[in-house]
């Protein structure tokens, strides 16, 4: 017999032993009211009477069998419930025989013929008597459909139900139904009286996070290049009740969106359980187990979702505190990203997540097939940046430059691979240490890749119409130029290779939670700062150029020798003169 059943059966029948010895509170033949406290406005609720019964008077007792006394010295007495017969809701015969054959209750039962005696019997027991629960699964067995009784919304409050009207009596209510999100309740048993009922139940909850690379740690939102492959990670916490259920179904739903791209060669999806108290080792479960237990995961071409479905997890934990984790890779796709905020009430690249799972606790108390509730969507967020260079004289700064040429280049961790040529004759490699050094693979104005070398290197024109370049898909990091050919009409080639940091910050919404650009900010060889634009991503950088003669900056002296040389000429020529004409004189 699965763990589902004992415990929610047990529920059941400890209810029923603790209401047999609770007062009514009530009067006999009165008429109750239950209402249940709801989680939401999309259950049934439905009541089972399983003992029928009058409310009778009662003088309260102390150990040893006399009257007990208030302070005036009147004897203290309470209303209970007397079990006249079964209830309406069960089928009174049928249960009886079931408890009298059943040799789990070990021949409890077998000379007992009436509801009274059935009720006196369970009434001794204590709520760890394990034969509670076998009696609590026997009555939930043999309730009897005609005799189900269901609430009723509350006008002022659909998340109330009420029960009106209930004669005295010893009820079991259960829920039918539930909402997509939302759970099945626990079963409940309870005297009547006028009270409200809280539901037994919970859910489980899903986090989504992102990372974009192996030494950064998960996040909310993350900043990333078009080109790069980063993680995304789900953690499903498990509900509270979860060692209740017999079988329990989890499945991950992932919704990609048209922005992002995923490749299987790629993508390494891994799941994980993890133990936070258990004191076990994290447990990686293979596609190999999931195969074998008819698990799986599948990505859907057509609509861009990712699902992880594991039918039963208490084939990987049975434990309520362990959390099963989802990781895979993915990366942005240059054609539908968003760079920036974008102008969706979710801003950057929003990535959705939700989960399936069972939400019926009870078994086979409640004739469903397959149970399965739906938590809300969850987000990770992920930004990306472009970058604009504008060329201009030097000094008449309006005047736009077409033509250059530059090739964008960046510092990385990563080293070229072995029989890689950086460099090429022409073109010397931009740092020391060339094999860390990546070059930009631009189509269209996006980053779609990075090469070692320099000769695959996209060349990035200034255009006509602007004199300038724009690429997007950049992350929040530095960048490096390099201008490779100059303007036409006698420009300098830059000596130097400007370098740019793009550097954004984030804001949180306070209500909503989600993560926006709230400033974008970008600095230009030490010297220049400026702010670029956050609904566009998008920074822009003003490169000079120089028209001239370049033999004084780069030959030495120059002219100025030739001059002063001059000036010393003359300045003998005039001595001279001088010199000869005293002689002269003399």
């Amino acid at each position: 017999m699965n763990t589902l059943r004992k415990l929610f059966s047990l529920c059941l029948a400890v209810m029923l032993v603790l209401s047999l010895a609770v007062p009514a509170m009530a009067a006999d033949n009165e008429a109750y009211t239950i209402t249940i406290q709801g989680t939401s406005a999309d259950h049934t609720y439905v009541a089972y009477q399983i003992f029928s019964g009058d409310m009778v008077e009662e003088t309260q007792t102390n150990s040893d069998g006399n009257p007990v006394k208030d302070d005036e010295g009147n004897p203290i007495t309470v209303a209970k419930l007397g079990v006249t017969g079964w209830g309406s809701g069960i089928n009174g015969d049928a249960f009886l025989e079931a408890l009298q054959a059943d040799a789990t209750l070990g021949g409890t039962f077998a000379t007992i013929d009436s509801p009274q005696t059935v009720a006196n019997t369970i009434s001794t027991w204590s709520k760890t008597n394990p034969n509670l629960l076998r009696f609590s699964e026997l009555a939930a067995e043999h309730a009897r459909e005609e005799g189900k009784i269901t609430a009723t919304p509350k006008v002022t409050d659909l998340t109330q139900y009420e029960f009106n009207g209930l004669p005295a009596g010893y009820y079991m209510f259960l829920d039918e139904s539930t909402g997509t999100i939302d759970y099945h309740t626990e079963v409940l048993l309870e005297v009547v009286q006028n009270e409200t009922i809280h539901p037994k139940g919970d859910i489980p909850k899903l986090t989504k996070e992102v990372r974009p690379d192996v030494n950064d740690t998960y996040k909310d939102y993350a900043s990333v290049t078009s080109t790069q492959y980063f993680a995304f990670r789900l953690e499903a916490t498990l509900p509270s009740n979860y060692e209740h259920y017999d079988s329990y179904k989890l499945v991950f739903h992932d919704k990609l969106g048209s922005q992002f791209s995923y490749d299987a060669s790629e993508a390494d999806p891994k799941v994980l359980i993890k133990y936070p108290t258990s004191g076990s080792t994290d447990r990686t479960i293979t596609t190999a187990e999931l195969q074998e237990n008819g698990d799986s995961i599948y990505y859907n071409q057509q609509t861009n979702e990712l699902t992880l479905t594991i039918n039963d997890l208490k084939e990987y934990t049975t434990h309520q505190s362990d959390k099963v984790i989802f990781i895979f890779k993915v990366k942005l796709n240059p054609t539908n990203m968003i760079v920036g905020n974008g102008d969706e009430e979710i801003k950057g690249n929003v990535n959705e997540a939700y989960l399936e799972y069972s939400n019926n606790p009870n078994g086979s108390f409640i004739p469903e097939t397959t149970p399965i509730g739906r938590t809300q969507d969850v987000y990770a967020q992920v930004f990306t940046y472009s970058l604009t260079v504008n060329k201009v004289d030097s000094v008449q700064t309006t005047k736009k430059l077409p033509g250059a040429e530059f090739i964008l280049y960046r510092h990385t961790e990563e080293t070229a691979p072995e029989g890689t040529d950086p460099a090429t004759e022409t073109e010397a490699a931009p740092a020391a240490n060339e094999e860390n050094v990546q070059y930009a693979i631009v189509e269209k104005g996006k980053l779609t890749g990075w090469t070692f070398n320099v000769n695959d290197a996209t060349k990035l024109v200034t255009d006509e119409t602007n004199g300038s370049f724009t690429v997007s898909g950049l992350n929040a990091s530095t960048y490096h130029l390099k201008e490779v050919k100059q303007p036409a009409g006698g420009y300098n080639l830059l000596d130097y290779d400007p370098f740019i940091i793009i550097q954004p910050t984030f804001a949180q919404d306070a209500e909503a939670k989600f993560y926006s650009i709230s400033n974008l900010q970008y600095t230009l060889d030490y010297s220049e700062t400026g702010t670029g634009t956050s609904d566009t991503g998008n920074v822009t950088v003003t490169i000079k150029n120089s028209i001239g003669s370049t033999l004084p900056s780069t030959g030495g002296m120059g002219t100025t020798l030739i001059y002063a040389a001059g000036g010393i000429m003359v300045l003998l020529a005039v001595v001279l003169l001088v010199t000869k004409k005293r002689m002269h004189n003399n």
